[in-house]
């Protein structure tokens, strides 16, 4: 699920607001990357995993361990993605905005 977050950049600090952005912009192309990786190598993967039957130029245990490589990097990009999520989502909760209004975190449905 996406997260809605909401907060006027002129509320936070100066000095907060360089890093919020950086780790923001970490995401993003992580996200891009992870999608990207998840196309090419998810590709290959069925492309081993439905001709090499027909083919026959692998044996089962094989096909089963170059499916398991080709899907290993989007994983490595997915857990890299969580990573940058939960270090976003913790410097959006340590933010002490200078206005009375904290920072609006939810849930999109």
């Amino acid at each position: 699920m996406e997260m809605v977050t909401w907060v006027r950049s002129t509320d936070v600090p100066n000095d907060a607001l360089g890093p919020l952005l950086s780790d923001y912009l970490a995401l993003d192309r992580l996200r891009s990357f992870r999608r990207l990786l998840l196309v090419r190598c998810g590709s290959l993967a069925l492309a081993t995993a439905v001709l090499g039957p027909l083919v026959g130029w692998l044996s089962a245990v094989a096909r089963s361990v170059m499916v398991a490589v080709f899907l290993v990097p989007p994983a490595w990009a997915w857990i890299l993605e969580r990573r940058a999520d939960m270090r976003l989502s913790e410097r959006l909760r340590s933010i002490k905005t200078d206005s009375a209004a904290p920072a609006v975190l939810h849930q999109a449905e």
